[in-house]
């Protein structure tokens, strides 16, 4: 059965008329015959009495009492479809690397959801670099990168102040030093950030080492901070790392920072100048205001 023979029985019960129910569905009357001797061979019972007028049988209206919430259900279900096709929804395509795990972000996306509760955020794990790229090509509308950016179409707002440190086991000799210079590291193991996670910062530093006249004894490299720690508990090595990437350290853990190049990191976020929509005012407006150290 179909939803077409439902509503052509709804009209011959509405009209009781063979000739006006079928022009009320707009086919020929043989046709609009034809479907109810179609549902009633299906059911199993008669649906209208013929003689002397067209009438309802017992069975008929109990149908037509179903019928009528079946078919109005049907166009409610109908419309709600189409609305739903008409309605965009705002999206927010966010870049950056997931590895800095910025402390701000969380409470940001939910002050956001607060401003457009019907948004949908879309986070991507990109590079400094793809960020930028994103932004200008139009598949990102935020991102959140550790590098310098100058472009004439992007903003740039500064959001965390970082440095490089280096975590230690809380015994170790060089926590009796403020800070450690990069030359104190030269024959200590090391555990760095594996290149995957942002390989132009870890060229960078790796040169840096090499610059400072140190070829770095890496002897494990990672993609998740926490790991990071626990390697250093266990003693593996000595973690150098990003200060804004941990967000706290666990007992048995010093952490220094490392001396020797210019260690300063900044994580700023940048978006499209011109880019004037309430997701990104609203996802702008929820950032912290002043760089946090």
């Amino acid at each position: 059965m179909e939803i077409r023979h439902l509503r052509s029985f709804l009209a011959i019960a509405a009209e009781l008329h063979f000739g006006r129910a079928a022009r009320r569905v707009g086919i020929t009357q043989p046709a609009l015959s034809q479907q109810l001797r179609q549902m009633e061979r299906e059911l199993g019972t008669r649906l209208v009495g013929r003689t002397p007028s067209v009438a309802l049988t017992d069975s008929g209206r109990v149908l037509a009492e179903h019928g009528e919430a079946l078919m109005a259900r049907w166009c409610d279900a109908l419309e709600a479809t189409r609305r739903a096709g008409q309605t965009v929804r705002p999206r927010l395509r966010i870049g950056f690397l997931e590895y800095v795990n910025p402390p701000f972000l969380a409470a940001t996306l939910r002050a956001l959801r607060e401003a457009v509760p019907e948004v949908i955020v879309e986070t991507r794990n990109l590079y400094s670099r793809e960020v930028v790229a994103g932004l200008v090509e139009g598949t990102l509308d935020i991102g959140l990168t550790t590098s310098p950016v100058e472009h004439p179409t992007l903003a740039l707002r500064p959001l965390l102040e970082g440095k490089w440190l280096v975590a230690m086991p809380a015994r170790h000799p060089l926590r009796r030093h403020d800070t450690v210079p990069v030359e104190a590291l030269r024959d200590a193991p090391l555990v760095f950030s594996d290149r995957q996670v942002n390989p132009p910062i870890y060229d960078w530093l790796i040169a840096q080492f090499v610059r400072a006249g140190v070829e770095p004894r890496i002897a494990y490299t990672t993609t998740q901070p926490q790991i990071g720690l626990d390697l250093v508990v266990e003693g593996v090595g000595l973690y150098v790392v990003a200060s804004y990437v941990l967000r706290q350290v666990p007992d048995g853990i010093v952490t220094r920072p490392l001396t020797g190049f210019d260690t300063a990191m900044r994580l700023s976020a940048v978006w499209r100048a011109d880019d004037k929509r309430p997701t990104v005012r609203a996802f702008l407006d929820a950032l912290p205001r002043r760089p946090r150290a």
